[in-house]
This record gives structure tokens, sequence and C-alpha cells, in this order.
């Protein structure tokens, strides 16, 4: 569903290629855990529209279990009958004492 020419974008500001973002989370040995939650979304006219929900990420990482939260909205395009991702936004889920719960 990605558009050839989609983007991705995260809270420091990077412009990655979606695919990169999309290969991160769903791909890994052992396999990766991507769960979804808590999704919202709006069309704005007949052939644009967008969505974003909360995510969990569990994983391996140096041989130890650990799981990422964080939040993802995406920006759809119709052209004919299919839809495809113009735009990805993702960031991981920050902590920040006295400001965050």
């Amino acid at each position: 569903m990605l558009a050839m020419d989609a983007v991705y974008l995260d809270e420091d500001g990077h412009a990655l290629a979606p695919s990169v973002w999309v290969t991160k989370v769903t791909t890994g040995t052992p396999a990766k855990v991507f769960a979804i939650k808590d999704s919202h979304g709006q069309m704005l006219d007949d052939n644009t529209a967008w969505v974003s929900f909360n995510y969990t990420l569990a994983e391996t990482f140096q041989n130890a279990p650990k799981t990422l939260s964080g939040t993802a909205s995406l920006v759809l395009k119709k052209a004919g009958a299919d839809w495809s991702i113009v735009m990805v936004h993702g960031a991981l889920t920050q902590h920040v004492a006295g400001v965050t719960q």
C-alpha cells in the first residue's frame, strides 16, 4: 500500500523511506510482535484520508526482550479504486519526568 513517492517522518525530523520503518517493525528473528490499538481516522474528501494509532512492538534486542511503544499517523490518497499510503509519521512514546505519565 506504500506509494512509490511516500515519505516517513519521525519525531526527530528524519525523512526515511517508509519501507525502512515497515521493515524495522515487521521483520526479524525471532519474529517481532507489532500490536495496534486506539486507532482513529477520517475521510477528508473522496480521495484523501488519514488514520492514526498507538502501537507496541515486542522484540528481542541484544538477546533480551524489549517492548517499545509509540504512535503513528498515515495519510492515504486514492487513485482509481486503490488507496496508497503517501505519508507516515512515527514517534516513540517519550517519558519526561513531571510532564508525561
